[in-house]
């Protein structure tokens, strides 16, 4: 079964839990990079939380990796105003992902990711969704919960092959 994840990451948390996932597999790894980029200072919550709320779909700078050629896509996002950011957004509105199996993970700084899940659910339409998982971060402070759960999802993508 080939495996892939996409993912987004504005402060480094999802990359690094993209990479250890990724680590010591042949899994492919995709990140979605929106042709503008979001400010990393105290503005980041503002425009990145309208950019949610408003449902804004930024244009993405081509993907190395097209999804078609895969049959299990993790997709991996912060939590931005309690839902997926608007980059994952974009590329769920321009690929289908049907009858594909799916593992939802996301990074946030309160530890809860439900209404961010269940949007993404409902985004992604008949995808089968295998496993969801949330890390708390900022992942750096939050090390030994963040290696069990990347090791509950590689056990997770395990028992789907």
């Amino acid at each position: 079964m080939r495996a892939v994840i996409y993912y987004y990451s504005l402060e480094g948390n999802t990359l690094s839990i993209a990479e250890r996932i990724a680590e010591g597999t042949s899994m492919d790894v995709c990140r979605l990079v929106p042709q503008k980029a979001y400010p990393t200072n105290g503005l980041k919550h503002l425009i990145g939380g309208m950019d949610v709320i408003f449902k804004k779909c930024p244009k993405l700078n081509a993907l190395t990796k097209r999804p078609e050629g895969y049959d299990l896509i993790i997709l991996a996002t912060p939590v931005w105003a309690s839902s997926y950011t608007p980059a994952i957004r974009s590329f769920l509105v321009d690929h289908n992902l049907s009858n594909k199996k799916i593992i939802l993970v996301a990074t946030s700084a309160g530890g809860d990711a439900g209404k961010c899940f269940k949007a993404m659910k409902e985004s992604l339409g008949e995808s089968e969704i295998v496993g969801e998982f949330v890390i708390k971060s900022p992942v750096a402070d939050n090390e030994k919960s963040a290696n069990a759960t990347v090791d509950l999802i590689r056990k997770c993508m395990g028992a789907v092959n």
